[in-house]
């Protein structure tokens, strides 16, 4: 299957990636979203799939935690990247916005 599930360990990687970075240059949310968005589709991923991945992962971790695992990866949970990876597949199961 060609397509974004191809690109899903890349696209993985940019995402925890871009989720760390996302607030480390700044406390806006409004900002950090559009910091995401440009990573993430700098991957060869879609706006819809970033906007989704981007959203998903606000409902498993609030922005502020976000924030504290970027400033500290020490503070990255356990399970950060099978849930990272959740919301990803979740993402391919929606339809297109």
């Amino acid at each position: 299957m060609n397509g974004f599930l191809d690109r899903l360990p890349t696209s993985i990687a940019c995402f925890v990636v871009c989720a760390l970075a996302l607030v480390a240059c700044s406390s806006e949310e409004s900002k950090a979203r559009g910091e995401y968005l440009a990573g993430c589709m700098q991957s060869g991923t879609g706006k819809a799939a970033c906007d989704c991945t981007y959203d998903q992962l606000l409902k498993i971790y609030p922005f502020q935690q976000l924030k504290a695992m970027s400033k500290s990866p020490g503070r990255i949970p356990p399970d950060f990247f099978d849930k990272a990876s959740q919301a990803v597949m979740t993402c391919q199961k929606e339809p297109a916005r």
